[in-house]
């Protein structure tokens, strides 16, 4: 008898531990709903040790912030947004490749109005449109995915847009290095990103985590604290970079760039580049290497601020593109691939 007391005892606090525990987290879960709500998307990016991070194939993904906005997408058999794209011998048609990270997959943009979609209905059977782009991708982790996927579509033109974290995504997972005249693949490193890794890897098919606002909070915070380090050798690049100097990310990123045109030209393939408006200036060396490679005919340098402005027609409740942006893009986009890239044989 005596020895259930205690028992009964400990029983007790654990019962009122775990009461506690849930009354805390369902006020805490309420607060942030209600003052601060993040977004959530469900199912996040898993993690990669080939790309990083990634989407999930086949899957309906939810991005919302709760009472504000709501948008789903759509991915395909191989994680990437848009109709599949069967893989064939030879195509009737010639193919566009879109490449890039969250502009180009269509963050806040419903399926219908994410670029790759509005090109394919535009360009109506006339030529095929394969969007390989996803978020949180810098260049490095783009050509990989270009020589082990996008170029089983045999694009006669390769799109790449170019968002201002792209440099620095690049250092962050190097997973495709120009070595000896070619490309080389590796692993993303192990001593980058734990947090990121650690989330991406245990947490991002879990309904009840991903929802959760309160987890959202506290994985921001954590984002935060393991960036930390990174944002001060960026801002160490920067300050480089405007003191005459090139940093290593503008240098890499200029080695990778010319190195894939280098090479998609030596196979026949044209290469537009574009990027989100104002964020090419940030770079001053590698909008200079750009024009100059524009110029010299190795690739194709586009300034879409001369058809959307500085800032965009209009913009996502979510921050990236709008539809009417969007819109106009591809309308610019579309006649200028159909002249110089898709009429040749």
């Amino acid at each position: 008898m005596n020895g259930s007391r205690p028992r009964r005892k400990w029983s007790v606090v654990l019962t009122a531990m775990v009461i506690v525990g849930v009354v805390c987290y369902a006020l805490g879960e309420i607060m942030v709903r209600l003052l601060e709500p993040g977004a959530s998307r469900y199912p996040n990016q898993h993690f990669s040790l080939d790309y990083g991070p990634v989407e999930y194939p086949n899957r309906r993904i939810v991005h919302t912030v709760p009472g504000r906005w709501r948008f789903e997408y759509t991915t395909n058999r191989f994680g990437h947004r848009g109709e599949e794209p069967g893989i064939s011998s030879s195509y009737p048609v010639p193919n566009v490749l879109l490449v890039g990270d969250s502009y180009t997959f269509g963050l806040g943009l419903s399926d219908e109005d994410e670029l790759g979609a509005v090109m394919r209905r535009t360009f109506a059977g006339r030529a095929g449109v394969v969007n390989i782009a996803t978020q949180n991708w810098g260049l490095a982790q783009q050509i990989r995915r270009y020589y082990e996927l996008g170029q089983v579509f045999r694009p006669r033109v390769v799109v790449l847009v170019f968002c201002s974290n792209d440099p620095s995504e690049n250092l962050a997972y190097p997973v495709a290095k120009f070595v000896d005249g070619r490309f080389v693949f590796q692993s993303a490193p192990h001593d980058f990103g734990m947090v990121e890794r650690f989330v991406k890897r245990y947490f991002p098919d879990s309904w009840l985590i991903q929802k959760s606002q309160l987890y959202v909070f506290a994985r921001y915070v954590a984002y935060k604290i393991s960036h930390r380090e990174a944002a001060v050798a960026a801002a160490m690049e920067n300050r480089e970079g405007a003191s005459g100097k090139v940093s290593r990310a503008e240098r890499n990123h200029v080695e990778l760039l010319e190195a894939f045109a280098k090479d998609l030209k030596s196979g026949g393939v044209g290469l537009v580049l574009i990027s989100v408006p104002g964020q090419l200036q940030k770079f001053r060396y590698i909008a200079g290497k750009v024009n100059e490679f524009s110029q010299s005919g190795l690739l194709r340098y586009v300034e879409v601020r001369d058809w959307v402005g500085e800032k965009g027609l209009d913009e996502s409740p979510e921050g990236h593109w709008g539809p009417e942006t969007v819109r106009s893009i591809a309308s610019h986009l579309i006649p200028l691939l159909e002249q110089d890239y898709l009429a040749q044989p």
